[in-house]
């Protein structure tokens, strides 16, 4: 059964989240507050908080002021696998325990009398206030940062649609050579390069790939 409060983090710490940064999309779940809805309505009231309650994003209109309530899922996303200090590297841990989870980042070197450090740890009730709780000390201590990261996110993207396409213009039998000319014609014309020259590399594959 679909329990909202197992779900998603605090409106507080969901509150605390958007104030660091958080993307504030509307794929799923958010607060809301439930006057600032036309007529009162616009969202199937999933959970109550005081003035504010928990309901699908695309139910809300534009115009309407939310604060992003995410799934553990999509918090996990933004916790590093891996932190490097100058100390150590300290790898993401998460367990379950009968009365709660923790979220820890915790190194071990079997030549210590002391094996296993933790740099931070983190335990709670549920798993996504556990991680919504573990986000918040690594943006407040500068180990995650929201708009690099969204970056990121755009970058992988963009690479594996460009790797789908290398492979299609295999398919398409185009020689190297016709390739390198439109390399070289990208950069002479308009100057770009890294990521800007990619992408037009990436629109031309594909209206080429469209036209054949």
């Amino acid at each position: 059964m679909f329990d909202p409060t197992k779900e998603v983090p605090t409106l507080e710490l969901c509150r605390k989240l958007k104030e660091l940064g958080y993307p504030q999309d509307r794929d799923w779940l958010v607060w809301v507050k439930y006057k600032e809805l036309p007529d009162n309505k616009g969202g199937d009231i999933l959970y109550e908080q005081g003035e504010y309650i928990l309901t699908f994003g695309w139910e809300v209109p534009n115009e309407v002021r939310t604060i992003k309530a995410s799934t553990a899922r999509e918090l996990g996303k933004w916790l590093p696998e891996r932190i490097e200090t100058s100390d150590d590297t300290y790898s993401l841990v998460i367990e379950k325990y009968d009365d709660g989870w923790t979220v820890e980042y915790k190194s071990y070197n079997p030549y210590s009398i002391e094996p296993f450090d933790s740099l931070i740890i983190i335990s709670a009730d549920t798993l996504s206030y556990t991680m919504g709780l573990m986000l918040e000390w690594l943006v407040e201590n500068g180990y995650v940062n929201f708009k690099k990261g969204e970056k990121m996110s755009k970058l992988n993207k963009l690479f594996k649609e460009y790797r789908w396409l290398v492979i299609k213009q295999a398919e398409l039998e185009i020689e190297a050579k016709s390739l390198d000319e439109k390399m070289a014609e990208i950069v002479e014309k308009s100057g770009l390069t890294g990521l800007d020259f990619l992408k037009e590399y990436y629109k031309w594959l594909k209206t080429l790939k469209e036209e054949r």
